[in-house]
């Protein structure tokens, strides 16, 4: 894959410095901004995604869309969380204070953050990301979240983000070492259309989940390994979910595979 780093247009000194440390940091090369558009750019370098440092944020620009961090889904959710209404995400995982959740798909954090506002200070979420650029922005961004909402603001601090293929990183980690390992596979046709969502499609992995690595994810897991997919999707059954957790009117379900030692 082809990336890359620059800046903003008319970027100061001490931004480039800070691309040019950030492009050094992932080992992948610095492009001067210049007056190029970043059209200019991908179509010179035949980019997979330019990582664009501003003074005001970092952004992922790729065929037209732009990526960045905003935890907007898991604050509403959260919001809803303590009204006391529903999350299916939260009861297919059968989430409480203290456990512990890998996130193998991170993708917009959401799912991550809505965990980790669950599990609470003394439980811990980790979130893998294949693609760099996405994962820097995520691990930068919410690293420094900053909100009036101090719940909000750890549950998005809360989650530490690595950039990692979940298919090797699962086979390094210990028997019974994580309570819950979550799986979002990024649709084939979204189920619903958003800026957030439009931009990640651009920067995603299409490759399909497999089944060695859910096998993997059931020694991983105490208690339960969960997936998000459509609803009346034929990927729960490849894969071995059979019980499966959403609303009668959701256009998305969750698979949910039980191991010993449910709690």
């Amino acid at each position: 894959m082809n990336f890359f780093v620059t800046t903003s247009l008319k970027a100061s000194e001490k931004l480039i410095l800070r691309a040019a440390r950030i492009a050094k940091e992932l080992g992948i090369l610095y492009v001067p901004r210049g007056s190029a558009s970043l059209e200019d750019i991908e179509r010179k370098y035949s980019s997979d995604g330019i990582l664009v440092v501003s003074k005001e944020r970092l952004v992922v620009y790729s065929k037209g869309e732009t990526f960045f961090f905003h935890p907007n889904m898991a604050k509403m959710r959260i919001k809803a969380l303590t009204l006391g209404k529903t999350d299916y995400m939260v009861s297919a995982m059968n989430l409480k204070p203290e456990m512990t959740v890998l996130d193998c798909t991170l993708g917009l954090g959401s799912d991550a953050i809505v965990a980790s506002y669950v599990v609470g200070k003394h439980g811990f979420v980790t979130g893998l990301e294949i693609n760099p650029l996405v994962a820097y922005v995520l691990r930068e961004e919410m690293g420094k979240y900053e909100n009036k909402s101090k719940a909000l603001m750890k549950a998005v601090r809360g989650v530490r983000v690595l950039n990692a293929d979940h298919n090797e990183y699962l086979k390094e980690l210990p028997d019974n070492s994580v309570d819950i390992v979550y799986f979002d596979p990024i649709f084939k046709d979204p189920v619903y259309h958003s800026c957030g969502i439009s931009s990640l499609r651009k920067l995603a992995d299409y490759t399909p989940m497999r089944v060695e690595t859910i096998r993997e994810a059931c020694r991983v897991a105490r208690f339960r390994v969960v997936m998000k997919e459509r609803t009346g999707s034929s990927e729960f059954k490849r894969l071995g979910f059979e019980e499966i957790v959403g609303g009668r009117r959701s256009r998305i379900a969750y698979g949910v595979i039980n191991l010993k030692g449910e709690r």
